[in-house]
């Protein structure tokens, strides 16, 4: 299923949330099954309601948009194969959780939310640079891209809960 296509948006990352949701309700609006309740389609209605639910989770996501994005375009199990310029993300995972911990130990406040910061900055840069691989079809820069921004998410939730 294209969520792009349900939505009548085009196939590109950068997606305004506000778009998204108008799009939502009005299909919504359309084939909600409460409005169809009496209807022979009932059924019909129901799963076209959960599909466009899917569709707005996938879309508002930018994560689940850039994978929606690949795997229209890809073989997206190219993303689980080891490649080798994967030892660069190892390297880059262990040099933060060293940092992060070096900051923790120092018990700095203002250290740790300018760590935090940089962390977010870098987390737009990729965001930027996979938006411009995607335009250019560059698929594997895209995925390489796709599995810092997933690691970078994670490091987040995990910094956030252990400050």
């Amino acid at each position: 299923m294209n969520y792009f296509i349900l939505f009548n948006l085009p196939e590109i990352f950068n997606l305004k949330k506000k778009k998204i949701k108008q799009k939502f309700y009005t299909l919504q609006k359309k084939y909600h099954p409460d409005f169809h309740i009496n209807t022979k389609n009932h059924e019909k209605y129901i799963k076209k309601s959960i599909e466009i639910n899917q569709g707005y989770k996938t879309l508002i996501n930018p994560l689940k948009r850039i994978e929606h994005l690949l795997s229209l375009n890809i073989n997206y199990n190219l993303y689980n194969k080891k490649n080798k310029r994967d030892n660069e993300i190892i390297k880059f995972q262990f040099n933060l959780y060293e940092k992060f911990e070096y900051y923790k130990k120092k018990n700095n406040h203002t250290m740790l939310k300018n760590f935090l910061d940089k962390i977010n900055k870098l987390e737009n840069s990729l965001f930027n640079k996979i938006e411009k691989n995607i335009k250019k079809k560059n698929w594997e820069k895209s995925i390489f891209l796709l599995k810092y921004i997933k690691f970078i998410n994670t490091f987040q939730i995990f910094v956030k809960k252990n400050i």
